[in-house]
């Protein structure tokens, strides 16, 4: 890696074999237009739907290709394989200062990519591998937020062994809770794969469908109520010192959709889904969820960024549904809505980012 300069080059990644291809492109053209150039010259380096890496110029063409209104997807190269099909695409990453993996979904926010990222010693925006990791997975997560006291929906997990040795039984089990219910495939995002369950008679045909996306589901209670939301930063090393505060949450914001639940289709495809940016809530549950987001992203040792997903139900019981360690960096995105509407622009999002990724590298250095 190139010793850091002004502007920072920062190599945007995006794409990839997930079902999530379409938003990391959306992602990356939201964040490659927004970086202030007089700070941050990025790089980008496109990954297609089948996990070959671009060169440079290649991903380059591609960004430009999405501006005039070409499709939004980097087009799959047969016979190859990933990164090894293309070693100017790793020869980019050293020469840049930092990397920011806008990946989503598997291979890309599981901890695959940052673990990439940590062989090269590049350093990068966001969650570690551990961190990363237990955030994608659903199953892990609850099991880490449970540990650490934070207040959740009753939910199952199951896997594909165990419904294949005894589906009857474990449908028994589920039965016994409350209707009703969601089984979602506990590595995902976009809710791709998620179904909800009305009856007792849709609880064995709703488990095998989530069962194709994942081989172990999350089975948990629907609550009935609103669905909010917290973006959360970390904070700098010398103002975590000053009060102890690691992270910082924002107000939160509010889902509203008129579809069964706030799926695929409610997230990207359904002008009528809102995203309210300041929730109307009362002023004790509006911090409560601040400081839940936050112990949230401290549970799983999280940093750069993430945002943390609740269900309120009745007027003050704040339930954690999830949290996100690389959450939709779109133009009309959440997370970057939220910090805007707390003072905070895309442009200085970014900024603060790539700062808080070289200040956690430079920690890591001097520690070695």
């Amino acid at each position: 890696m190139s010793a850091q300069r002004s502007p920072l080059r920062m190599a945007v990644l995006f794409g990839g074999a997930s079902t999530e291809h379409v938003i990391s492109v959306r992602s990356a053209r939201a964040v490659i237009a927004a970086a202030d150039p007089n700070l941050i010259t990025t790089v980008p380096i496109a990954i297609d739907r089948g996990g070959v890496w671009r060169d440079v110029a290649a991903s380059r063409a591609l960004v430009e290709l999405f501006d005039r209104g070409g499709p939004e997807c980097v087009p799959a190269i047969e016979g190859q394989r990933g990164l090894l099909a293309a070693p100017q695409a790793l020869a980019a990453l050293n020469d840049v200062d930092l990397a920011f993996p806008l990946v989503h979904g598997q291979t890309g926010e599981d901890g695959s990519l940052q673990g990439l990222l940590e062989l090269t010693g590049v350093p990068y925006v966001g969650a570690g591998v551990a961190a990363s990791a237990i955030g994608m997975d659903k199953a892990l997560m609850k099991a880490v937020f449970a540990q650490a006291g934070l207040p959740m929906p009753r939910a199952t997990v199951v896997t594909a062994d165990g419904w294949a040795a005894d589906p009857r039984g474990i449908e028994r089990e589920l039965a016994a809770m409350p209707l009703p219910l969601f089984a979602k495939p506990a590595n995902g995002g976009s809710s791709v794969g998620v179904v909800k369950i009305h009856n007792r008679e849709e609880i064995g045909p709703s488990v095998e469908k989530a069962l194709r996306f994942d081989r172990k589901v999350v089975v948990e209670e629907g609550i009935v109520g609103r669905e909010i939301e917290c973006a959360v930063l970390a904070r700098s090393s010398a103002d975590a010192a000053a009060d102890g505060r690691t992270a910082e949450a924002t107000h939160p914001g509010e889902i509203r959709t008129l579809r069964d639940f706030y799926d695929y289709t409610a997230k990207y495809e359904d002008p009528s889904t809102e995203l309210i940016v300041r929730a109307d809530l009362e002023p004790a549950v509006a911090a409560r969820a601040q400081a839940l987001a936050v112990r949230a992203f401290e549970a799983i040792d999280g940093s750069g960024f993430a945002r943390v997903d609740f269900l309120l139900r009745g007027a003050d019981e704040v339930l954690i549904n999830e949290i996100n360690t690389l959450p939709g960096f779109t133009s009309t995105s959440m997370f970057p809505r939220l910090w805007a509407a707390a003072g905070l622009p895309f442009d200085a999002l970014i900024a603060r980012l790539a700062g808080l990724a070289l200040a956690r590298a430079d920690g890591r250095r001097h520690r070695a």
